[in-house]
């Protein structure tokens, strides 16, 4: 009797931990997916502020902020302030007016992390809900004080930094500038640090789009569907295209 007792309660031990396995396994995928939910929900905050700050910033300046460097720690002094060298702009623009040694200079886009203290913003609104850097990408020409360049950018469409949209690999809007998170997965950022998150040997092509800096970008509205997959996109992209920019700063001066 006290065999079969013994028995049966093995049994019942066995059946308890195995439903309580179940409903930890159901607690911890609600759970994250609480997390990342409550993150995309916060990120999406953290990008109005961005926006309105560059069109502030825009509108006071008469142009748009250099990158701060990727590379940093929090610790240091131009952890979230621009790199500029020369915005003073006359007819043409000068080889430089971002400090193209701190921060990626391709086909006239310069790229680097967003300067938030030069926006009058906190450092921490540098770093995502995940703890990453915001890479910040900008058209040099926006970087110039100059009115001239910018109306020939503002009529001919000539910007250089370039938003594409995954699923039709095409051509979305010039931009501006372009504000990126890179996700959950973190792939491409760098840290407080300074650290950049290396890409895994299997890697969703748009995903090293994002962090190779240079001036095509990606932008992806359904890419969360497969976000759990090592190799998926997971980047979120905000972006303002040259015309948007200028009116958005026009108004706020009416």
């Amino acid at each position: 009797m006290n065999k079969n007792q013994s028995a049966f309660t093995l049994i019942e031990l066995t059946t308890v931990i195995t439903i309580t396995a179940i409903f930890y396994t159901i607690w911890m995928s609600f759970y994250k997916n609480k997390i990342k939910i409550d993150n995309v929900e916060k990120l999406s905050k953290q990008f109005v502020v961005i926006e309105k700050a560059l069109v502030d910033y825009y509108s006071d300046n008469k142009r748009l902020p250099c990158p701060a460097t990727q590379n940093l720690a929090v610790s240091d002094s131009n952890f979230a302030q621009e790199q500029i060298t020369n915005s003073n702009c006359t007819d043409s623009l000068p080889a430089n007016t971002c400090n193209s040694s701190n921060v990626s200079l391709s086909n006239n886009t310069y790229i680097g992390a967003l300067p938030a203290e030069t926006l009058g913003l906190s450092k921490n609104m540098l770093l995502d809900p995940w703890g990453r850097k915001i890479t910040y990408a900008v058209d040099k020409i926006f970087t110039c004080a100059n009115s001239t360049a910018i109306a020939e950018i503002f009529y001919t469409g000539t910007s250089s930094l370039t938003v594409n949209e995954t699923s039709e690999n095409a051509e979305l809007s010039k931009a501006a500038y372009v504000a990126i998170s890179h996700g959950e997965n973190q792939y491409g950022a760098y840290n407080n640090l300074g650290v950049q998150k290396s890409h895994p040997t299997i890697s969703n092509n748009n995903e090293v789009e994002n962090s190779n800096n240079d001036n095509t970008l990606i932008y992806d509205d359904v890419h969360l569907q497969n976000s759990n997959l090592p190799a998926s996109y997971d980047d979120y992209t905000s972006f303002m295209s040259p015309e948007l920019l200028i009116v958005s700063s026009n108004s706020k001066n009416n």
